[in-house]
């Protein structure tokens, strides 16, 4: 019964957070957060160990769920069109991964695939909070898309970085080149299967177009996906990213088969793929940040300067790896937005609970930094558009 109420107390919390976010434009992560920490460490109302049974399965629900939103973002003609995107976006996570990576390496000793780990788990800035504000702002479009690029590319790369160093720590003493043969293997399964079921979805969309319940059935076709690429040990993310994908360009790839939408039908999918499914994320999103705050534990300072110290050092790449690539181009007032990137997101809150579950040793650590960052990324990153903002005033107007 304590399962239940906890998870309805957390939908509701998650619409509360929602509304202080339109209210005092502080990230809804850190309400969330905060209210997790609030209900259970501190006043004891909830124990993390009341939901902790169906965390693992729920995880691999969002993982699916990310990738294949990843997947969805992903549009063909923009990536042809716009090759900068992937080499901005490319650069940006490179640079912040591995000077995370660097610094856990050398700070703690640890081994190698653990820093990339950890590099993975800070490195990816795949926050939606600036880009909604973005989107109610006079913005050019060419910047609008290079910052739903980016979140799509960060959540991958951060997702089978991750992922990917943690297989291999499971490998145990298995010579790299075969470690290699085997994460290859993996991603060929799953990037097949994805396919597989992608056309195959794609020409069963095609049929029951004018059917309702369009979504949920794409839902269950999602999970059969990452289920069957785990199933032959393959990979289930990059099985939900590849389907996602040829969902999201559902009208180039049908082209293929002579698929012919009218206008109606393309303006009734976007709505089942973009209102529905930010209905699903937003259900996960609720469910990671004030679970990750339940998990919260009262321990050293040192989490909480460090947790600090990574804000700061992602800041500082942001703007290293930014202001050359920026200041040249015509960006105006919108490459300021450029350098503010920096909030961590939905997939930081997801990999804490992977890699803590995988490095039980380092758990407690694990969360509670990821708490700390979460919230002063986003803390800062709130703190500065507010600022940006005041001084951007007279050029800058909403929708």
């Amino acid at each position: 019964m304590w399962d239940f109420i906890t998870s309805s107390v957390i939908i509701f919390l998650g619409f509360i957070g929602v509304m202080l976010f339109k209210v005092f434009s502080i990230p809804e992560i850190i309400f969330l957060i905060l209210f997790g920490i609030f209900l259970g460490p501190i006043f004891n109302f909830f124990n993390f160990s009341n939901i902790s049974s169906v965390l693992p399965y729920f995880t691999c629900f969002a993982i699916a769920v990310l990738m294949f939103d990843s997947g969805l973002r992903l549009k063909i003609e923009r990536l042809f069109e716009n090759s900068k995107l992937i080499y901005l976006s490319l650069l940006s996570f490179i640079f912040s991964f591995s000077v995370i990576s660097i610094l856990f390496k050398f700070l703690f000793n640890f081994r190698w695939a653990i820093s990339l780990a950890f590099g993975a788990l800070f490195g990816g800035c795949g926050n939606t909070v600036l880009l909604t504000l973005l989107r109610s702002m006079n913005i050019k479009e060419e910047s609008l898309t290079y910052f739903s690029f980016e979140l799509a590319f960060s959540n991958i790369l951060s997702f089978i970085v991750a992922l990917s160093s943690l297989n291999y720590l499971s490998m145990g003493m298995v010579k790299i080149v075969e470690s290699l043969k085997m994460l290859f293997t993996q991603f060929s399964a799953g990037m097949m299967v994805g396919g597989l079921i992608g056309v195959l979805w794609l020409i069963i969309i095609y049929a029951i177009r004018r059917e309702e319940y369009f979504y949920i059935l794409t839902l269950a076709m999602l999970i059969a996906a990452y289920s069957f690429a785990e199933g032959m040990d393959g990979s289930g993310p990059l099985a939900s990213l590849i389907f996602g994908f040829i969902i999201g360009n559902y009208e180039r790839v049908g082209r293929i088969f002579g698929f012919k939408f009218d206008v109606h039908e393309v303006g009734s999918i976007r709505y089942l793929l973009g209102g529905l499914h930010s209905e699903i994320t937003f259900l996960i999103r609720v469910f990671f940040f004030v679970i990750l705050g339940l998990s919260f534990t009262v321990a050293s300072s040192f989490e909480f300067l460090f947790g600090l110290l990574i804000t700061l050092l992602l800041f500082l790449c942001r703007l290293f790896v930014m202001l050359p690539l920026t200041i040249k181009r015509e960006f105006s007032y919108e490459k300021y937005f450029f350098y503010l990137n920096v909030g961590r997101g939905l997939p930081t809150a997801v990999l804490s609970f992977i890699i803590s579950s995988q490095l039980s040793d380092l758990s407690n650590f694990i969360l509670n930094l990821s708490i700390y960052v979460l919230i002063f990324s986003n803390l800062l990153m709130s703190v500065l558009v507010k600022l940006t903002l005041r001084e951007l005033t007279p050029v800058v107007s909403v929708k």
